[in-house]
């Protein structure tokens, strides 16, 4: 695990993270104690849909995807996580808490499984920590309305244009992106086929807006990119 299972290792991932960053020193140990380090291989699953939710979970190194499988068996990606990000947070508070995504790791990961228990018991005296947590899942929230409008108001060139300018550093010149994971899963975080992902970054490649090679995108002439949203 090169280190991460250490309580020092958890304990200063811990501190950094915002949802955990306004508890003392007392209780930040406390944390750790219930805290476990989990090493996970590509393709490995750290847990289920439907299995029972004791903790969630703070990515320390590599790729997490949440997903759901259809009832025609289609995979669809409902998020993609990396280093510092949190996920399964808000199934603590859910009657019934069981997880509603499969997780599968799309590189060696290391994840930090953080008791349920223990953090609520932490929220019940610290005012703190609640605002925090409640302006977590506001932002996911918020995100999740705006991922609605894009799936359901945008066409496929759209949301593909909005994923790479999401990810785009700041700047007029050419710059570039690394895809955070696999095509084909990205394809389905954007709910559109492989297929068509590949045709529009062609598309964009033959306009000399792109260079594509492997996972490595350089955006040649940002300016261009963003005006596809208008096209």
């Amino acid at each position: 695990m090169s280190g991460h299972d250490s309580n020092e290792a958890i304990r200063a991932a811990l501190a950094g993270h915002l949802l955990f960053a306004p508890l003392d020193a007392d209780r930040l140990t406390r944390l750790v104690e219930t805290t476990r380090a989990v090493a996970l291989r590509t393709g490995e699953t750290l847990f289920e849909r439907g299995d029972h939710a004791e903790r969630f979970y703070l990515v320390a190194e590599g790729q997490i995807k949440l997903f759901r499988i259809s009832a025609e068996g289609q995979e669809k990606v409902v998020e993609i996580t990396g280093p510092g990000q949190t996920f399964a947070e808000a199934v603590m508070f859910m009657q019934d808490q069981r997880y509603p995504v499969t997780t599968q790791a799309i590189s060696p990961a290391v994840v930090y499984g953080i008791s349920n228990s223990a953090y609520l018991d932490i929220l019940c005296n610290d005012p703190e920590s609640c605002l925090q947590l409640l302006g977590d899942l506001s932002q996911r929230l918020h995100m999740r309305l705006n991922e609605i409008d894009t799936l359901t108001l945008q066409k496929a060139t759209d949301r593909v244009v909005r994923f790479l300018l999401e990810r785009l550093p700041e700047g007029k010149g050419p710059a570039q992106i690394t895809l955070p994971a696999a095509k084909h899963i990205i394809a389905s975080r954007l709910s559109i086929q492989p297929e068509t992902l590949s045709r529009i970054l062609l598309q964009l490649t033959q306009a000399g807006i792109l260079t594509v090679d492997g996972r490595r995108v350089r955006v040649e002439e940002p300016a261009r990119l963003r005006a596809q949203l208008h096209a």
